[in-house]
């Protein structure tokens, strides 16, 4: 949360804010939503927070393939993403399909600017 400021109004305002100019391509990654032995104050999802932020792109991967392919999209796409991982699935093993080990995906081409 300390860095809130710094995604949602310079990040995420950038390209507007140069008339289209000035592309911001990064990438904030962070664990989010319920967690295990945690308080209330740190068990918040806040993808619907981020998803109403005009200019950021808001990324929530459920297993392996998603994630590896959705951080390669998100590192090549032009704009802000932020990728936020459910803290409770970290460890948790996920088969990878033959496609997804050569390298396929990683295209965020469908999303609204």
């Amino acid at each position: 949360m300390q860095a809130i400021d710094h995604i949602v109004n310079s990040a995420a305002k950038t390209l507007y804010m140069s008339a289209g100019d000035i592309s911001c391509p990064i990438v904030f990654r962070g664990p989010n939503g319920a967690a295990a032995g945690v308080a209330a104050q740190h068990s918040q999802c806040f993808a619907a927070w981020y998803g109403s932020v005009p200019g950021l792109k808001v990324l929530a991967p459920y297993d392996s393939e998603d994630a590896r392919g959705l951080m390669k999209a998100a590192i090549r796409d032009p704009d802000p993403v932020i990728f936020l991982e459910n803290e409770l699935l970290y460890g948790t093993a996920f088969p990878v399909t033959p496609q997804a080990s050569k390298g396929q995906g990683g295209h965020l081409a469908h999303q609204a600017r």
